[in-house]
């Protein structure tokens, strides 16, 4: 029977990490023991799926665009579902299943089972974080080509004049390029981290599983719907690309309409955009950051008041306390 393969884990290390890891292991349904397998085709169609819809056909750059973008938002919701539900029972089940006393009778001081418990749910996902990054990173190049291409068919054929097609100046910013790859790594992991942080707390404070990802995923998508229909109010039914300059709309898709700006070349079509891009991607990265850091404090402050000694408390010798048992 296949078995999912975790990292050894070093003598001296968090002893909540490895007893998650083994968890993990043995509950494991079908499907997760071949979950990097999945990830993987699922990548790879994603892509070969944007590379023909992107392939520099000026007659389905609208449209192609707009659905490799629609692909590119549905993976990440998936991604963002997926590190959610890794986060939701890190908690919770040691309540279920009768087990926190116990754990926290072991002395193992709060942040170490925070700790624990998020490193060993972000290696649960992190063939989705993987194979995520990797697709908005490659999507990147294919979308400025395929731009770039459209527009010196329409400036030097449709206009058919020498005179514009030689005057069709296509630059590349490498300033924008750099910060593009950058950005799409940060708020990738980012959004992995957010969300399963997000997940814990739920779990932390509801101590139900399903409860805890219900909950987490109304808190993350929230900004999602405010921002997207602030942004439908004020601009109405319009063209896309109208929508790509429009910071609201940028915090809605989790930056990936501006991490495409970025990487776009410089034209008469996108001048502007790539400065115009940068309030709406420093905006996604702060919501991400508000909620990792809240989501694990929050956590933090619940696993303590449910028993478990900070590490001031243990280097001082007090006593664990007595805990009560869940109803």
């Amino acid at each position: 029977m296949a078995t999912i393969d975790y990292p050894r884990i070093r003598s001296g290390s968090n002893p909540i990490l490895w007893r998650e890891l083994l968890y993990f292991r043995r509950v494991a349904q079908r499907w997760q023991r071949h979950e990097s397998i999945i990830v993987l085709v699922l990548t790879v169609v994603a892509l070969a799926v944007s590379a023909y819809l992107l392939d520099f056909n000026h007659f389905r750059l609208n449209n192609g665009l707009l659905t490799v973008i629609m692909m590119l938002w549905i993976f990440h919701a998936m991604v963002s579902i997926r590190a959610i539900i890794a986060g939701a029972g890190a908690v919770s089940r040691e309540h279920i299943g009768m087990t926190w006393d116990t754990l926290v009778l072991t002395g193992i001081s709060a942040r170490r089972i925070l700790s624990g418990k998020l490193r060993a749910a972000l290696l649960s996902v992190m063939p989705w974080m993987l194979g995520f990054g990797v697709l908005r990173l490659l999507t990147l190049p294919l979308m400025s080509l395929s731009l770039t291409s459209t527009y010196a068919y329409y400036q030097c054929y449709v206009r058919s004049s020498t005179t514009f097609c030689d005057s069709a100046a296509i630059t590349w910013i490498p300033w924008a390029w750099i910060l593009a790859v950058v950005l799409t790594v940060l708020l990738t992991v980012l959004e992995v981290l957010s969300c399963v942080a997000l997940g814990m707390v739920g779990s932390a404070l509801t101590r139900r599983s399903i409860t805890a990802a219900v909950l987490a995923l109304c808190i993350r998508f929230a900004p999602v719907a405010i921002f997207a229909g602030f942004a439908r109010y004020r601009l109405g039914n319009t063209w896309f690309w109208q929508y790509w300059s429009f910071t609201p709309f940028t915090l809605a898709d989790g930056g990936t309409v501006g991490l495409m700006q970025l990487a776009f070349p410089l034209i008469s079509w996108t001048r502007g955009d790539h400065v115009g891009a940068l309030p709406g991607l420093l905006g996604v990265t702060v919501l991400l950051l508000v909620i990792l850091v809240g989501s694990l404090l929050l956590t933090l402050v619940a696993l303590k008041r449910g028993g478990a000694l900070t590490e001031r408390q243990l280097v001082g010798g007090e006593q664990v306390p007595s805990v009560s048992a869940p109803a």
